[in-house]
């Protein structure tokens, strides 16, 4: 009996080995898949002639001020609320688009749409203030909202002047 005992608990402990192997190679295939998936992210980046690091940036400071937007947004009364707020809003949300499609669109195509986001930007800067000045929004909200607007701005006029200056080389 002692034997039948022994036999039954090493049996069942080699049904662990295989799994075992079979999740290792599952971790190994999926390593290798998400590593050569950046690797060819990275391949068409360069292909793009885009700077991803430059892209990121701009990105992420618009997310961080729309972030903002959503904490103001909140306070504003009910009618403005569905007024402006959702106007400033819709311009936010088209800014944020139009910096994703010039930053997947070929180096020849990229202008058009930062030139749109510019213009877009200064149409939110000018609605953010018609806001700040009928009292909706306060002064410290306003003034933490238009840093970085400001900044993003700068950074969409560095990258179309530069746009501009490598379309008239070419």
């Amino acid at each position: 009996m002692s034997i039948k005992f022994i036999w039954n608990v090493w049996t069942s402990n080699l049904f662990l080995l295989p799994r075992i192997n079979s999740l290792h190679a599952q971790s190994r295939l999926l390593r290798s898949t998400i590593s050569s998936k950046s690797q060819l992210n990275l391949a068409l980046m360069r292909i793009n002639n885009t700077d991803p690091i430059d892209r990121l940036i701009v990105l992420d400071k618009l997310i961080q001020a729309y972030k903002l937007w959503h904490d103001i947004i909140q306070h504003l009364s009910k009618k403005s609320q569905l007024t402006l707020g959702i106007k400033i809003d819709s311009i936010f949300l088209d800014i944020m688009e139009l910096i994703f499609f010039a930053s997947l669109s070929p180096q020849k195509e990229k202008l058009p749409y930062i030139y749109k986001t510019l213009r877009g930007l200064d149409l939110l800067k000018f609605f953010l203030r018609v806001a700040w000045e009928i009292k909706e929004i306060d002064n410290k909200k306003y003034i933490a909202i238009s840093k970085p607007l400001n900044e993003i701005g700068k950074m969409l006029g560095g990258w179309y002047r530069n746009l501009l200056k490598e379309n008239s080389h070419q």
